[in-house]
């Protein structure tokens, strides 16, 4: 007859505790990351709905920036109280290197303080 191993009660006690402690550590790190995952998708839906509001106000967005082109005719004053109330700034194109920056041509000519039309500057 050959003799059979048997685990002690002790040992296997330890083993389920360790097995049980190993299953709650994984179970902790998923819900956290879930929670991240969760976390990062109403964010991303903030984003959206943040972009597809000013797409309808007539925004552009141009790298991380949203523009609006205005067809009004205003002064730089009236111009800058109008940004400030739309919560933005009032952009200030001075140079051909920033025009390019900007994107300015894919948005249509834009008119310079000095009312020369930003088309004029390209190389």
């Amino acid at each position: 007859m050959t003799p059979t191993l048997r685990p002690s009660m002790a040992g296997r006690q330890q083993f389920d505790n360790g097995v049980a402690g190993d299953f709650e550590e994984e179970q902790t790190k998923l819900l956290t990351e879930k929670d991240q995952l969760k976390g990062e998708i109403d964010n991303l839906q903030n984003k959206l709905l943040f972009m597809e509001h000013h797409f309808k106000m007539g925004w552009c967005h141009f790298g991380s920036s949203f523009y609006l082109v205005s067809t009004v005719e205003k002064t730089w004053e009236q111009s800058k109280q109008d940004c400030v109330r739309r919560g933005a700034d009032l952009v200030i194109i001075d140079s051909r290197e920033e025009q390019r920056d900007r994107g300015v041509m894919e948005m249509g000519g834009w008119n310079t303080t000095d009312h020369t039309v930003l088309e004029e500057w390209r190389a």
